[in-house]
Formats: C-alpha cells, sequence, structure tokens
C-alpha cells in the first residue's frame, strides 16, 4: 500500500496523510479517490474532504516541501468489524508545519453523524503525531463548525478556550497523555 510510511493507526481508524496524487484525485470524483485511498466512499463523501481553495493550498505546499507531508491533511478511514476495504469517515489534519512558536491548527472535515469515539480516535492520532515532533508546543482547533457532540469529544481531551475566543481551543503538549486523557 502507497501510505504505509505515513499511516496513524488505532482500533477503529486508520488516519492516511495526504499527498498531491490523494488531493489531485478528490476533484477527479469518488471513483478516482477511492481508488486513491483504497477505500470505500459515502455517498456524502464530498463533505467529508477538503474544498477546492484548500486542496488547491495544500497541493501548492506539498509540491514546495515533500517533507510536510503529514503536516497537512489525513483522510480518517473507519476499519470496522468485518470490512475488508476501509470505509472514509471523515478527514482533518494541520493547516501548516508548526509556526515560529510552536504553534499548528487542525482542521476538521466531519459529518453530523461521526460518532464522538470516532472523533477523540482520530484526534489522539493526530495529536500522538504532533508532539512526536519536539518544535510543537500547542495545538489549536476551531470547533464553532463541528458537531456538538465533536466538540464534546475535542475537548474531554484537555482542549481549552481562552475567554472571548469559544470557538478557538488549545492544548498545550504538557496537557496531554497519549491515552487521551487530560492531565
Amino acid at each position: 500500500m502507497r501510505f504505509r510510511d505515513l499511516e496513524l493507526a488505532g482500533p477503529r481508524l486508520v488516519l492516511r496523510a495526504a499527498d498531491v496524487h490523494t488531493l489531485g484525485a478528490i476533484g477527479s470524483g469518488a471513483a478516482t479517490l477511492g481508488r486513491a485511498l483504497q477505500a470505500t466512499l459515502p455517498p456524502q463523501w464530498d463533505e467529508l474532504v477538503p474544498g477546492a481553495d484548500e486542496i488547491a493550498r495544500e497541493s501548492e505546499r506539498l509540491a514546495r516541501a515533500p517533507a510536510s507531508r503529514g503536516w497537512s491533511h489525513w483522510f480518517w478511514l473507519g476499519r470496522g468489524t468485518g470490512l475488508t476495504i476501509p470505509t472514509l469517515v471523515g478527514s482533518g489534519g494541520y493547516v501548516a508545519p508548526p509556526g515560529d512558536g510552536g504553534n499548528v491548527e487542525v482542521c476538521l472535515h466531519l459529518s453530523p453523524g461521526t460518532a464522538a469515539a470516532s472523533v477523540r480516535e482520530g484526534m489522539v492520532l493526530l495529536l500522538g503525531w504532533a508532539w512526536e515532533h519536539p518544535e510543537t508546543t500547542e495545538v489549536a482547533i476551531m470547533v464553532g463548525d463541528l458537531p456538538e457532540a465533536a466538540a464534546r469529544a475535542i475537548g474531554g481531551l484537555g482542549f481549552t478556550s481562552n475567554p472571548g475566543e469559544h470557538a478557538l481551543w488549545k492544548l498545550e503538549r504538557h496537557a496531554f497523555r497519549h491515552d487521551g486523557s487530560a492531565r
């Protein structure tokens, strides 16, 4: 499988880092993206992936700096009991590599029906990736547009909001444990 080097696996999910090829496949339709991901896509698949502007921005950045792969988009694939081919259940990842202060921002594309357990597992995998890089000091996420259950699951990981910034939640390195519990 072409993704082995940048694949994060949990009990229910596999996260696969996007590359220029898979991002380009989004614009070619469900069949092309499904083949590129080696996964099935649900009918509402286009709600679970980035939009055209985000795809163009990420593709350009990955073409310029292939080593930044992983600090971009990840496809969230469910691998339920009895599934031989994983199914796209959402996507999300980092807007860019860590900035000068070590901050990164997460952007998610989830359907309202995405299970809270899957959101939690996907975020734990993404956070594990971030904390493996010592330059990362803080992860931020905009929760204003997320389904309520997803926001609750993310809040349970220890993210906090600043007064007046209720939609922007932050998590510092020292406040995270790899089992997904807050310190």
